[in-house]
């Protein structure tokens, strides 16, 4: 009989170590931007539900707990810090589209005399603001087929094309193992973020299209490379906002 209690206490506590094993392995990674020699480092820790990025000079922090379904920015050199619900942020976007549809109709009569490349333009940033799509501002993902190796990954490009124009481009790889079992993970984080943003929103979808881990992302002249990756124990505390820090309203 002891020994049957010994044996099940011991599979329960392996159980438990299991679990916590499996919930503590989360993924982090560092990305260069800019000349290497002057580069920021900017930092990234990972879990489920769970995102943290600490800005390369460490003055800023952005949390996503999707968990909660908030966004809590930091500020460590002043010990405070803001918290946004993402129903919160959704309602302050309906909010700012209607105000911007009243605006926009007020300005009917200026736009009719706007030249028209002034006026297409003026339209596609307003109708973005307002949450309106097109055909005319679909985002294409095209895999141009093109390969590279950056830091000392196979990567292959992508690139996010609107109108014809190319707006982001994405190096992504499969050399990074670690990365499959958080690649769902990481896709509804970035998608949820950006849905949030009026100018980002339109490539929620496309970014789902991602073969691999972005090792390296290009918009315009700016450049970010991510130059190391690697499993890391994390624990769910990682991601509050520290103790003794003061809410800003």
């Amino acid at each position: 009989m002891l020994q049957g209690r010994y044996c099940r206490l011991l599979a329960c506590l392996i159980s438990l170590m299991v679990a916590q094993i499996t919930w503590s392995q989360g993924l982090y990674w560092e990305t260069h931007r800019g000349r290497q020699d002057t580069a920021e480092v900017s930092r990234f820790y990972l879990l489920p539900k769970m995102f943290k990025e600490v800005s390369g000079d460490g003055g800023r922090v952005t949390i996503v707990r999707l968990d909660k379904d908030i966004k809590y920015e930091i500020n460590p050199r002043e010990k405070t810090y803001t918290q946004t619900t993402f129903a919160e942020m959704e309602e302050s976007l309906k909010k700012g589209q209607t105000k911007l549809a009243e605006e926009l109709s007020k300005m009917k009569d200026k736009l009719g005399k706007m030249p028209p490349e002034a006026r297409k333009m003026l339209e596609e940033q307003m109708g973005a603001l307002m949450g309106k799509s097109s055909p005319v501002t679909k985002v294409e993902v095209v895999n141009t087929g093109e390969h590279a190796t950056i830091s000392g990954y196979s990567a292959t490009k992508t690139v996010f094309r609107r109108d014809g124009k190319d707006m982001i481009t994405f190096w992504t790889t499969k050399d990074i193992k670690e990365f499959t079992a958080f690649r769902d993970e990481f896709t509804r984080l970035i998608q949820r973020n950006m849905a949030m943003n009026p100018f980002a929103r339109e490539f929620a979808d496309a970014f789902g299209k991602l073969d691999g881990f972005p090792v390296q992302t290009e918009t315009g002249s700016s450049k970010e490379t991510v130059t190391r990756v690697e499993k890391r124990p994390l624990s769910a505390s990682e991601f509050d906002v520290p103790v003794g820090y003061t809410l800003k309203r």
